[in-house]
């Protein structure tokens, strides 16, 4: 979510290409030529992160990205030799810097939903403001339901990795089931354990892990209610 001017200036291809983030790279000139340049603006010089790291851990914020995994979208990407349509989940790649899979002249031009019936789906993100802010842990879920049973699901986490990511365990650990408490625990244990938030945004690694697995709790417990 952001403010109301970029509500109505943005667009849903401008959030789903939206850069990632970090602490050390979300600064201005003066602060940088004082604290330090870090590799995602001089490829010379080491993540400041975690100084060890071979690639930029700078992290995936975008909202309405895996909200539309969840639900299996695809995006039609147009160049100059035409139109392809890829899947929403295979735009981004675990690297902060060349986060997007996209090359050079590649243009997102539409966002397709598939049509189908009896699911469910839910969002909830943790963030240091209620009125608008960057997600520090977002969460997705879908649920596909005949009758009280789980036929199918997704679940999909954010802002815990340079990517946002389905949980294909945590979509499996529901699936056959009426999505009893047991069933919902075990799901949210699987987005736990996928989650590895780093230090290079708001609110503790600690803080950010366990919020996946209470918004996995939270979200399924809302579909299975429908509320």
């Amino acid at each position: 979510m952001s403010t109301p001017q970029l509500r109505n200036m943005g667009t849903v291809g401008g959030n789903i290409c939206l850069d990632t983030r970090c602490n050390w790279y979300d600064q201005s000139l003066f602060w940088r030529t004082a604290e330090g340049y870090c590799m995602k603006t001089h490829a010379s010089v080491v993540c400041r992160v975690a100084t060890s790291s071979p690639r930029c851990l700078a992290v995936a914020s975008a909202d309405t990205v895996p909200a539309l995994i969840a639900l299996g979208a695809s995006a039609v990407v147009a160049n100059a030799q035409g139109e392809r349509r890829v899947a929403i989940a295979d735009l981004y790649r675990e690297d902060g810097i060349s986060y997007l899979t996209l090359e050079r002249g590649d243009v997102v031009t539409a966002v397709e939903l598939p049509l189908e019936e009896g699911w469910r789906s839910a969002y909830l993100k943790l963030r240091d403001r209620n009125s608008f802010d960057f997600p520090i842990v977002g969460l997705a879920a879908a649920v596909r339901l005949e009758g009280a049973t789980v036929r199918d699901a997704r679940i999909a986490i954010t802002a815990v990795a340079s990517r946002p990511m389905l949980v294909a365990a945590a979509a499996k650990a529901i699936v056959g089931t009426r999505l009893e408490d047991e069933a919902i625990a075990a799901a949210a244990d699987a987005v736990h354990k996928a989650a590895r938030p780093m230090d290079n945004t708001s609110g503790t690694i600690s803080q950010r892990k366990r919020a996946s697995r209470v918004f996995a709790e939270r979200a399924l417990r809302s579909l299975r209610d429908g509320s």
